[in-house]
């Protein structure tokens, strides 16, 4: 019979814990709309930066121009597969905007029986997030729909990337509203 250590299993059970308490964290994403707007006669879509408008500050791991570059190309496909075309500001039926902001980093003991557990109690786990917030605008510039979500960053271009897309896909996978 193989003994293992009451320490050991411990050990295993907190980290079981600990995966399963990450898995799920973040926030989920936020919508809003005005009901009284016919998205369905909306299939024209432009780029419209509202005054004031910078191109997000980058990091460590990517600049700005990778972050705004990467923001619209997503949107232009996942858009351009619902079937929307992309014309200039002239024919455009929406407009559309995002931003983007640090969270701040986020503290937090994801398993709080980890120190009981193990002993140690450096078990806190920082994660830098993001928000990203996609807007649509009438010709007029009324805003009409809105979604946003945070997420974390990734740990290199690539992931930055990535999560990009996958932030870009969650949100307008609520766009137009109702489908």
């Amino acid at each position: 019979m193989i003994r293992v250590p009451l320490r050991l299993l411990g050990s295993l059970a907190a980290i079981a814990v600990f995966a399963a308490a990450c898995a799920g964290t973040h926030p989920a994403p936020q919508f809003a709309w005005d009901t009284g707007t016919d998205f369905a006669a909306m299939k024209q879509f432009a780029w419209w930066d509202p005054p004031g408008f910078h191109v997000p500050h980058g990091d460590a791991i990517v600049d700005g121009d990778f972050i705004d570059q990467h923001v619209r190309a997503a949107v232009d496909r996942e858009l351009e597969r619902k079937g929307y075309r992309k014309v200039d500001a002239a024919q455009a039926t929406i407009l559309v905007s995002y931003g983007t902001g640090d969270t701040g980093t986020d503290a937090a003991d994801k398993a709080q029986d980890i120190e009981r557990w193990t002993g140690n109690d450096t078990m806190t786990v920082y994660e830098n997030q993001r928000s990203l917030t996609i807007k649509f605008r009438t010709p007029g510039k009324q805003l009409v729909w809105r979604g946003s979500i945070v997420r974390l960053e990734g740990q290199d271009p690539g992931a930055v990337g990535r999560e990009i897309d996958r932030e870009v896909s969650e949100l307008l996978s609520h766009f137009p509203p109702g489908k």
